[in-house]
């Protein structure tokens, strides 16, 4: 994730946290490509769930279109998540904000009923916008206090990466795992780890202050 600081517009590996005064490493969430295979069935649980799914009730994946005016079909997708953390506060003390993670995640999308209409289109070009509620960002380092993070992001889709400012680009081209970004994955593989996951894979807990 881009985390930008001032107005240059620099993308930041370190974090004055305003709430502790202390400088912190950023942990840029670079997760793997979110993908699924869509079906006529609505996904109740993740690729590596390790439950019974015998019992899991099949609900038709109907998404709530909504046409807007003669020229814009909408699309909302919301979702309200409450799960355990992986970040465990036992484990994680300064890290996690306690034993289940709450998060809301708000998207819009919007399309042109003409381009929706289109038989020789294979790609329709949309524009929208994503509001994420969620606890605070483990290597924030605020443990349990109250509080939490509110992402709001414009977005717009685009045929090339060429949209990207120079300072992303090079961002993005400048290790193998940050320019897969770059390109759209041509199959369906996982699991599709969460940003929490990750960072229980890849950090250690930090020492206690």
């Amino acid at each position: 994730m881009r985390r930008l600081l001032g107005q240059a517009g620099d993308i930041i590996d370190q974090f004055r946290n305003p709430f502790t005064n202390e400088d912190v490493r950023v942990v840029h969430a670079i997760n793997d490509p979110f993908n699924y295979t869509i079906s006529e069935t609505l996904i109740l649980v993740p690729e590596d769930f390790r439950g019974d799914r015998s019992n899991l009730p099949k609900i038709p994946l109907i998404f709530p279109w909504q046409q807007m005016d003669a020229e814009t079909l909408m699309l909302a997708t919301d979702m309200h998540l409450n799960y355990p953390n992986p970040l465990q506060p036992e484990k994680w003390p300064r890290e996690s904000a306690g034993p289940m993670v709450q998060v809301s995640e708000l998207y819009r999308y919007y399309f042109s009923v003409a381009d929706m209409k289109n038989p020789n289109l294979t790609q329709v070009p949309c524009s929208g916008s994503w509001a994420r509620v969620t606890p605070w960002l483990p290597w924030m380092l605020m443990g349990m206090r109250a509080g939490h993070t509110l992402y709001m992001v414009d977005f717009t889709g685009a045929d090339n990466p060429g949209h990207a400012s120079p300072e992303l680009r090079a961002w993005l081209d400048s290790t193998p795992e940050r320019s897969k970004f770059l390109t759209a994955p041509d199959s369906d593989y996982g699991p599709s780890l969460s940003s929490l996951e990750n960072y229980a894979r890849t950090e250690k807990p930090a020492p206690a202050k």
